[in-house]
């Protein structure tokens, strides 16, 4: 035991000198002593806390004991420790222990361990593991003690020690680890748990009509799911080389919700990385590799952030709405067809919920009544007020007595008043009731057509052949002469002037037939110096009039013509109309410049000055009164005359088809 002393005091003095601490080898090379009695008593100094040892991944390095003497550690640690002696009598034990068994110091030391005090039944039974440690043999097991039903779970270290005798003991540390296995166990639970959450996550993934990715801060696409690889046409084989930054990625055809080219910095993942902010429901074309076809998707983009606020991940779904898109936009070429139809055919409609009392109107509808489409949002008042006032009380009353009788229909014919231009126009009205199932009406649905145009050649019409009916009236009456008949009982006017409109339109030549007594009898085609400045003041309009009755009452024999510079310093031309050999009128036209003639401006601006006129206004009419060459102005002269031969042909057939009935009575 002597010997045992001093190969323990030249360990420590090796180790004292060597405060940084010393393996097996260097201690067995320090004090030339076999590895194996060195490590030997190495373990018998680290029982007795003389020394302590740190490992270093595989290595062991013992250093000189700082700690404690190993009766004050007895009284610190909060695990269970008792040293044994060699016959397993107790000779020391340490608070914590005492505590668990409920004992005092003196009861126990010096007993030997048993059931008596040492109560406690481990499953493994330690006591086998006591014996060996007795021996020499450094043993570190798990057992379980059961009490009341409840378990507890010990790590127990079975160390062998050697007294300063000599004389070998062991030392049984018990620490409680039932909350470091319950966590455990839980943590096994949940690992369970989260295993079978990845496996719903990842059979979720795969059958998502969404696509899906992960997308890691690298660019990788490191999660994905069929629905995503389906939406661009990838492969698995694909997405393991592709990159958010890579060019195969950047190629692809992108494009806004109206069809647009879409910058590939404003593509959802690439916006959401470089902002750090999440992008919602952006609505993006994409087009596919495979087929060429875009496919449109709703994508989401939302980045997972670091503590540090960097874009770690970015979480990306892509809802596929190509089919609704294109039905969509179906849908909005259909309407625009019907609304381009109701448009041309003034034909709009509209729809009234009598339970809700919302009122409907397509866009022809608003533009019917005057007003913007979509201006207002439309009421049942809104359209009476419409409605011209002295057909308010009808069409309301019409279309309530519909609804009231449990009829199948309304319909009327009515006035409106536009509110922008105070023009009132008539419409045809027409719906079809809807009932629910209690056979009560609930819907009104229909149609107003714009019918102002029709209406007016209806009474047109009438108006012609009123016109017609009074006109033969006077050419059949048996009083005068059948060449006695003033001008406008022997002409067709309203006919002629169907003829000078026609004619205007084609040779944008103007034209007009004066009465000799000046009376503008049909026409059209008169220069706005002259319609918006001349015959607009009353002093100039009087040398208009002066124009046209010293044209009218000058003689001109058939085929004769007479060219003539009215006092507001512009030509005009006449030739006669002769019926039955009577002059009746004559065929005007003029208001023009002869193109090798010099316009005296000056008089002009003086006319300006004179009458009050807008003098810039007035100069550029004058600039666009049309210059013609003097050739041009016989053959029109030649092509009037022949016109007004024509008049009075067809006025003096008119006569003599009259003179027959008449004579024929």
């Amino acid at each position: 035991m002597a010997t045992d002393r001093e190969e323990f005091a030249l360990i420590r003095e090796a180790l004292k000198k060597n405060p940084r601490g010393m393996n097996v080898i260097e201690i067995a090379a320090a004090i030339d002593m076999h590895r194996q009695s060195v490590t030997k008593y190495l373990e018998m100094l680290v029982i007795s806390g003389q020394v302590e040892m740190r490992t270093f991944g595989p290595a062991k390095v013992y250093y000189l004991s700082q700690r404690l003497p190993l009766s004050a550690m007895l009284s610190i640690s909060s695990d269970m420790i008792l040293l044994l002696d060699r016959d397993l009598r107790i000779i020391n034990a340490n608070d914590a222990f005492l505590s668990r068994m409920n004992a005092a110091r003196e009861e126990i030391l010096n007993k030997v361990i048993g059931s008596e005090y040492f109560p406690l039944e481990f499953q493994p039974s330690i006591i086998p593991y006591i014996a060996d440690a007795i021996l020499g043999k450094e043993s570190r097991i798990e057992a379980v003690y059961k009490k009341r039903g409840r378990e507890q779970f010990f790590d127990v270290k079975l160390l062998p020690v050697v007294f300063d005798d000599g004389q070998p003991g062991a030392t049984v540390i018990l620490e409680d680890v039932t909350g470091q296995r319950r966590a455990e166990q839980e943590r096994e639970t949940i690992l369970a748990r989260l295993k079978e959450s990845d496996q719903q996550f990842r059979s979720l993934l795969q059958n998502l009509r969404s696509g899906v990715v992960l997308v890691e801060a690298d660019g990788r696409f490191s999660i994905y799911n069929p629905a995503y690889l389906q939406i661009f046409g990838f492969t698995d084989q694909d997405m393991q080389s592709l990159n958010i930054d890579s060019p195969e990625w950047s190629s692809i055809e992108s494009f806004d919700k109206d069809g647009n080219p879409l910058p590939v910095e404003e593509r959802p993942s690439i916006k959401a990385f470089r902002t750090g902010s999440p992008v919602k429901n952006m609505l993006v074309g994409f087009r596919r590799r495979t087929d060429t076809r875009i496919t449109w998707a709703l994508v989401n983009a939302e980045p997972q952030k670091t503590h540090d606020g960097r874009v770690d991940k970015l979480i990306c779904t892509y809802y596929d709405i190509t089919d609704r898109k294109l039905a969509e936009e179906a849908l909005r070429e259909n309407e625009r067809r019907l609304q381009k139809a109701q448009e041309i055919a003034h034909l709009g409609s509209w729809e009234l919920d009598l339970v809700n009392g919302t009122l409907t109107w397509s866009d022809e509808v608003f533009r019917i009544f005057g007003l913007q489409p979509r201006q207002f949002k439309a009421t049942y008042a809104d359209f009476l007020e419409v409605v011209h006032p002295d057909d308010r009380k009808a069409v309301d009353a019409a279309y309530t007595v519909s609804i009231s009788e449990g009829r199948d229909t309304y319909e009327i014919v009515h006035r409106i008043v536009r509110k922008s231009t105070g023009e009132v126009r008539f419409v045809h009205e027409k719906c079809e009731h809807y009932r629910d199932a209690s056979g009560r009406i609930v819907r009104s649905v229909g149609m107003v057509h714009d019918i102002t145009e029709r209406k007016r050649m209806e009474d047109a019409l009438k108006d012609r052949e009123e016109y017609l009916k009074l006109r033969l009236n006077a050419l059949l009456a048996p009083e005068g002469d059948i060449c006695e008949k003033t001008l406008e009982e022997v002409l067709d006017l309203p006919a002629l002037q169907e003829s000078i409109d026609s004619l205007y339109d084609a040779t944008g030549i103007g034209i007009w037939i004066l009465g000799l007594d000046g009376k503008i009898l049909a026409g059209k085609g008169w220069q706005d110096i002259c319609a918006k400045f001349h015959r607009c003041h009353p002093e100039a309009s009087r040398n208009c009039i002066e124009s046209d009755l010293c044209l009218a009452g000058k003689p001109l024999a058939e085929g004769e013509y007479a060219v003539h510079r009215c006092k507001n310093g512009l030509w005009d031309l006449r030739t006669p109309i002769i019926i039955c050999g009577k002059h009746m009128a004559n065929l005007n036209s003029g208001q023009f410049f002869y193109d090798d003639e010099e316009i005296d401006r000056a008089f002009f601006e003086r006319q300006a000055e004179k009458y009050g006129f807008d003098k810039e206004e007035y100069l550029a009419a004058l600039d666009r009164v049309p210059r013609v060459g003097r050739d041009k102005v016989l053959k029109t002269i030649g092509f009037y005359m022949k016109f007004a031969r024509m008049i009075a042909m067809q006025s003096y057939s008119n006569a003599r088809l009259a003179k027959a009935l008449i004579e024929k009575k």
